[in-house]
């Protein structure tokens, strides 16, 4: 900038806040953690507006019409790329797009169908959405990331992947991982080991894994906590607990009585929940041959296949991992930190 005014941001979010129908989307939880986050911490000029929501579809609206005769922004950031597409046509010096997950171009259409549109929406929705996911990965999140200036990777890994399959040009992106807000430790004391898991429960998690390999273990001392929307598995043992969508402050009361989380992802474009456990020095079991970032991954325990997830288990092999230095690790994604990244991204060239 030249020094005579502030920065002006723009922040374009899809929702204003999390609701129980769509909870569990790492998209919608980073977007809502951005906005609250630069609003603390960023020393510049911002704004945001979530398009699903009618006040923030009408500004959008007004920023556009306004930005005809005189630009209003220096900056707009989508927090993912479909948006782009809708709103291109608002001027501004520079435009940014978050892309999540390369999950869409390294799978063939008929994979990302089969395993994101399984969970994520209500049924009717679901049915009338899932027909559209092989076009919409393919045409809209390309076109979006086309039409920006500059794509923000979460990983190293993404990055990489939309080089290699999305024939994204390397110098267009830059790496900015999410922020992770650290989970208050007030530990919960219990006389069971209590193994902790929340997602969306959308087929890529593969919890039926862990639901299966806990059901081998028949040891009365554990317990298998499950939190999160859309739970698709029918439950026939006791010791299994499904306690839904839950708000932050009751899932913060979670996160501290887990004896360990367990993450059996076969895909995570970050795995916001491993760094969530490890900020509230939970240890953490993950799925070993699992596509997420080796930063997120780093001081966790992994499985190769259901019998050896069911020895972990018995055994109780999280027991091995340096809690400290898995804290240590969550520190890199504090919100203070991430959004000064982020505002090196939002100057540069301009």
């Amino acid at each position: 900038m030249n020094g005579k005014r502030p920065l002006k941001v723009l922040l374009v979010t899809l929702f204003r806040k999390e609701l129980k129908w769509q909870a569990g989307l790492g998209v919608i939880k980073y977007g809502l953690s951005l906005s609250k986050n630069i609003k603390k911490y960023g020393d510049f000029d911002f704004e945001d507006a979530a398009i699903f929501d009618f006040r923030g579809f009408l500004y959008l609206l007004r920023v556009g019409l306004s930005s005809i005769v005189r630009r209003k922004f220096d900056v707009i950031h989508f927090t993912e790329p479909t948006s782009v597409l809708f709103w291109t046509w608002i001027r501004t010096k520079k435009r940014i797009v978050n892309v999540h997950d390369y999950v869409p171009f390294n799978l063939g259409a008929g994979e990302m169908k089969k395993y994101s549109a399984q969970g994520f929406f209500v049924k009717p929705f679901e049915t009338l959405l899932r027909p559209f996911f092989g076009f919409w990965a393919y045409l809209f999140i390309k076109a979006g990331m086309n039409l920006s200036d500059k794509i923000i990777c979460i990983s190293d890994e993404t990055l990489k992947n939309l080089v290699k399959f999305g024939g994204v040009y390397k110098n267009k992106c830059v790496v900015v991982p999410p922020i992770v807000e650290p989970i208050p430790i007030h530990k919960k004391q219990s006389k069971k080991t209590i193994i902790g898991h929340a997602s969306s429960y959308a087929l890529n998690k593969n919890v039926g894994v862990l639901l299966s390999a806990f059901e081998k273990v028949g040891d009365p001392n554990l317990e298998l906590h499950l939190y999160g929307s859309h739970f698709p598995y029918r439950i026939t043992d006791k010791r299994i607990k499904y306690f839904g969508f839950v708000d932050e402050k009751t899932l913060e009361k979670a996160y501290n009585s887990f004896s360990v989380f367990i993450l059996p992802s076969i895909w995570e474009g970050f795995g916001l929940p491993i760094i969530e456990a490890k900020s509230c020095k939970v240890p953490v079991v993950v799925y070993a041959k699992g596509e997420i970032p080796k930063a997120v991954k780093k001081d966790t325990i992994g499985f190769s296949d259901e019998k050896d997830l069911v020895e972990i288990i018995k055994s109780r092999a999280w027991s091995k991992i340096n809690l400290e230095k898995a804290y240590k690790d969550s520190l890199l994604y504090g919100p203070e930190k991430i959004v000064n990244q982020l505002k090196s991204v939002y100057t540069d060239g301009i």
